[in-house]
């Protein structure tokens, strides 16, 4: 599980889903923002879930606001099963304001796992999964109940629903 660090340089790091800002990209970094906005975080998340293909392999990045729109990093996958590394390099004027990853068939359905959701209140983000299915979902760290937070503090604490995010008609 990576540590969430703070810095004033845009850069992220992730790990197991686990992501954190960190000091220095360099020339390196893997992700840049799209070019793409929208107009809400959902419809962001939305969009860059659905361009991934479904595959053996989870992929990831994290949602941006810039100027009251939203954009997205473009996928990538460490070619693992259940977890996603990245590094993401972004303009000062960029926000990261939420993570989003796929969940490859047999690999935690529609469900998040509990590193996912420590990674969501770790990062006290939002966090987006597209499921075998093609259904996304969010858990929002904001509206954590009791039964939540007991669940995480056991290490068994078995998989969260979060709330269906559907495609804007």
């Amino acid at each position: 599980m990576a540590t969430l660090h703070k810095s004033r340089n845009l850069a992220v790091v992730g790990l197991c889903c686990c992501i954190g800002v960190v000091e220095g990209a360099g020339p390196n970094a893997m992700l840049a923002p799209s070019v793409e906005l929208h107009a809400s975080r959902d419809r962001a998340a939305v969009a860059v879930l659905a361009s991934i293909e479904q595959g053996p392999h989870e992929w990831g990045g994290v949602i941006v606001e810039h100027g009251g729109r939203y954009g997205f990093t473009v996928p990538v996958t460490s070619g693992s099963k259940v977890s996603v590394s990245y590094v993401a390099a972004l303009p000062p004027s960029f926000r990261i304001v939420a993570i989003y990853h796929t969940h490859p068939c047999g690999a935690g359905g529609d469900r998040f796992s509990r590193i996912d959701v420590l990674t969501a209140v770790r990062s006290k983000m939002p966090s987006y999964i597209r499921t075998c299915g093609g259904r996304i979902y969010v858990f929002d760290p904001s509206r954590l109940t009791n039964d939540d937070r007991r669940r995480l503090r056991d290490v068994h604490g078995g998989l969260f629903a979060g709330v269906e995010v559907r495609p804007a008609d």
